[in-house]
């Protein structure tokens, strides 16, 4: 696995394949997007109106470890259109490179079912059970 300087920024843009690619920071081979949290409502958004295919990660330590250890899990986070700073160690040390939100993943759920209601697209969620999702919903 390569390991990058963790200070310079880099874009990723050979393990893309959309034309659009996003400034990334590299923490132990992973890279992290810097955004704020309305950025990437509107991102997403504007992938599911034009049905363009993408996930995001949202990423803690852990993830990071396991793609440092996992090349193929590593090709697969960095694949990924969006790589949040759902932890907080990974917030702080993106944040000290680039102005960004700490995203969590519950909180950026419930912001794109909103989102999403307003402009009438469909959302499928996959696994879980609903009892979790009703008991994040009942601690908004």
């Amino acid at each position: 696995m390569t390991t990058l300087d963790p200070q310079t920024p880099s874009v990723t843009a050979t393990e893309r394949t959309e034309p659009h690619h996003m400034l990334r920071y590299d923490l132990l081979g992973v890279g992290l997007t810097p955004l704020h949290l309305t950025e990437v409502r509107h991102d997403m958004l504007r992938y599911a109106q034009q049905g363009i295919a993408a996930y995001g990660c949202l990423a803690n330590v852990h993830m990071v470890m396991e793609a440092y250890d996992d090349p193929d899990f590593a090709t697969v986070v960095n694949q990924a259109r969006w790589v949040l700073p759902d932890g907080l160690p990974l917030y702080w040390w993106l944040q000290r490179r680039a102005a960004c939100d700490h995203i969590r993943g519950l909180d950026l759920m419930l912001a794109l079912l909103a989102d999403a209601a307003e402009q009438q697209i469909s959302v499928g969620l996959y696994g879980g059970q609903d009892q979790v999702f009703i008991a994040a919903l009942a601690s908004r």
